[in-house]
């Protein structure tokens, strides 16, 4: 009983292996079937097959039962890279369509058993299917020998291509949009900063950060978290002032880049001196000398406070005279105007009082003076001044001037 099984299991193995070989189609000829009658295919002649015998194609294809994939092996065969390779005696071909007396027939599970290789040309064509939930995408090698055009598959392999879920959407960061003005101030004026124009393509502003500094070194710093984000301060620092927002919106992004101005502070107070020439008409010379201080209150409009002395160097009816001067200054542009009054003293000839027993040694004076900036730090005068109770007089004792003024 033994001998008879193991008898029978030798038996059931060499026909399964029988059934398995037969199952392969030897091909050791081309050219006896050919699908298209050519000695040498050239590439151009694929197209060719594809389309003037697109029905046999498919038909052959149908056989092969791939018919899903003709529509793309016509589209792609166009754009196609084809290469030539050689297919080398052991090699294994999935199917093969050729013809045999002009019918279409298709042999699957070819092997290649010719002695020497043969010339073909090679190309891929690729679909994308759903299998199993997955996206796969399977990449189908065809090869068309030279000799006959038999469309051959080679072989088929399969891409995992399954598409992840996207990532959540990439939070786009805020627009920074800032304004300064006035873009030109005195020291301790007033400026507006104003980001109100900020916005955030998918959310909203949290907060913005002004930041104001000089050479590089913080002023001042002030957070808003509420709108309309503007804010309002005085800067005392003078020269160039860098004014910087940033913005920040509800997913804690920043605008990118800089958003940023810069604003000129002006110095409000200056130290100056005068050096003029001085004549009064009846006749004398005096050279007023005289320091102060300028105050700006605006850009255009000031103070100057002077103090000093005006030696006598002509005329013999007036002495070295004390001066202290207080007027109001008008500068549209390069040019001033000013109008104040002043102290006038000096010791008057006993010839003078007896002349005009009115007048008095020290005198308050009515000032008008006008004047042009030549340099940065230096101007031209003119300068004409009387006492308030001698107009009547004014030819014997009005005085007119012109000097320099450095400002600093």
């Amino acid at each position: 009983m033994r001998k008879i099984g193991t008898v029978s299991i030798v038996v059931f193995c060499l026909l399964f292996a029988f059934i398995s070989l037969s199952a392969v189609e030897e091909v050791n000829q081309l050219g006896m079937h050919p699908f298209y009658k050519s000695r040498d295919l050239k590439k151009d002649d694929l197209l060719k097959i594809a389309t003037e015998k697109a029905e046999e194609v498919k038909a052959g294809f149908e056989q092969a039962g791939y018919v899903e994939l003709f529509d793309d092996f016509i589209a792609q065969l166009k754009t196609a890279d084809i290469e030539t390779i050689e297919v080398n005696p052991g090699d294994k071909i999935d199917w093969m369509i050729f013809k045999k007396r002009r019918k279409v027939e298709v042999k699957k599970d070819v092997v290649w058993t010719a002695k020497k290789p043969f010339t073909a040309y090679r190309f891929v064509i690729s679909k994308e299917v759903d299998e199993d939930g997955k996206k796969v995408r399977k990449d189908y090698e065809f090869i068309v020998p030279k000799v006959c055009g038999n469309i051959s598959l080679k072989s088929t392999t399969f891409t995992d291509i399954t598409i992840p879920p996207p990532p959540p959407p990439k939070s786009n960061p805020p627009i920074c949009v800032l304004k300064v003005t006035p873009d030109e101030i005195l020291a301790g004026q007033e400026i507006t900063l104003d980001a109100s124009g900020s916005s955030d393509p998918d959310g909203t502003i949290a907060s913005v950060k002004f930041v104001i500094s000089k050479d590089g070194a913080t002023i001042e710093e002030k957070v808003l978290t509420a709108t309309p984000y503007i804010y309002k301060t005085k800067i005392r620092k003078v020269g160039t002032i860098k004014i910087e927002a940033i913005v920040t919106d509800d997913k804690g992004d920043t605008a990118p880049g800089t958003c940023e101005k810069e604003i000129t502070v002006l110095k409000r107070g200056f130290l100056i001196a005068d050096l003029a020439m001085l004549y009064q008409a009846d006749p004398a010379w005096f050279i007023p000398i005289r320091i102060g201080y300028m105050y700006k209150f605006s850009k255009s409009f000031g103070i100057i406070m002077l103090a000093g002395v005006a030696p006598v160097v002509s005329g013999d009816d007036e002495n070295t005279a004390i001066l202290a001067d207080v007027t109001f200054t008008y500068w549209p542009n390069k040019f001033f105007f000013g109008v104040g009054a002043g102290i006038f003293h000096s010791k008057r000839p006993d010839h003078m009082l007896i002349l005009f027993p009115g007048i008095k040694d020290t005198r308050f004076d009515f000032i008008m003076n006008t004047g042009v900036q030549i340099f940065p730090h230096v101007s031209l005068f003119l300068e004409g001044r009387v006492a308030f109770d001698e107009f009547d007089i004014i030819d014997k004792t009005g005085r007119i001037g012109f000097g320099f003024r450095l400002k600093y």
